[in-house]
């Protein structure tokens, strides 16, 4: 073989040799292409469904959305319900108030009203009971007066019945007196004019006083006469209403005119003054 042959020869080698590793070239990459382009499918079919599955997502969210835009309206309107009522209420609150401060205001006044009469009636009940320790201080007074007038009294009751049963010795004894007196001047009525004129009791209303005092109370002229219906040997009481009220004792008629008559003391405590009363039964007068 000659060097034209080796050379073709090596030549046709080295072309084989080409041609094999660019056919395994070609071999290697469409298998490469086949799988990447397999691959490519595949993602683009994961991303077809993941395109799919956002799509699916977005209408569930864009849903989600519209629901909740709806929810939020309804809130938002249940909202401003609550905001008008609220407001309602709060408009109430105010008026309220206010009618709580107008009456509180009154009842201010009231308070201070009625503060200054519990002022009064205070000063009122302080004067009362000022008043009233007075009267106390009076009652205790009185009640030991009263214990020493019914002191007194009891004695003046003693001295009055020593008194009596000495004056009805001396009243027998003046009467007797006086009869033999009267006798001798021929003034002394019968014995039938005096029974009656004793019998008949006085009127019960007459009332007068004490005109004049003779021979230091042994006689006594007043101003009820015959007018008055007095008649002689009648029985009267006789009292002193001042300066302190008296019981005296008690006087007969001895002789009568028409206005005027003389009495004469039978069962008398204490001196008869001008201006004592007598009467057929004592009566006390409001001063």
């Amino acid at each position: 073989m000659n060097a034209v042959g080796k050379g073709f020869a090596v030549a046709n080698a080295v072309l084989s040799f080409v041609f094999l590793s660019f056919a395994f070239f070609v071999y290697q990459a469409r298998v490469e292409f086949k799988e990447q382009l397999d691959s490519t499918k595949k993602n683009l079919s994961s991303a077809r469904q993941q395109l799919s599955d956002l799509e699916s997502e977005k209408q569930g969210v864009e849903k989600s959305l519209n629901d909740a835009k709806a929810q939020a309206e309804l809130d938002l309107k249940r909202l401003q319900d609550q905001v008008g009522r609220l407001q309602e209420d709060l408009d109430s609150q105010i008026t309220m108030t206010d009618n709580a401060r107008r009456t509180g205001s009154k009842l201010n006044e009231g308070i201070q009203s009625a503060t200054i009469e519990q002022q009064q009636r205070k000063q009122e009940v302080d004067a009362l009971r000022s008043k009233r320790d007075e009267l106390n201080e009076r009652v205790t007074e009185l009640v030991t007066q009263n214990t020493d007038l019914k002191d007194e009294l009891a004695q003046t009751k003693n001295n009055l019945e020593i008194a009596t049963n000495r004056n009805q010795q001396i009243a027998s004894q003046l009467t007797q007196l006086e009869t033999y007196v009267k006798r001798q001047t021929g003034q002394l009525p019968s014995a039938i004019e005096l029974e009656t004129q004793e019998g008949t009791p006085p009127p019960p209303d007459v009332e007068g006083i004490v005109t004049r005092v003779h021979d230091t109370g042994r006689f006594v002229e007043i101003s009820l006469g015959e007018d008055d219906g007095l008649r002689q040997g009648q029985s009267l009481e006789i009292w002193r209403t001042t300066p302190e009220p008296k019981y005296l004792g008690k006087v007969k008629v001895f002789t009568t005119e028409a206005t005027k008559s003389v009495v004469q003391p039978i069962s008398v405590s204490g001196l008869i003054q001008p201006n004592d009363r007598v009467g057929p039964r004592i009566m006390i007068h409001a001063e």
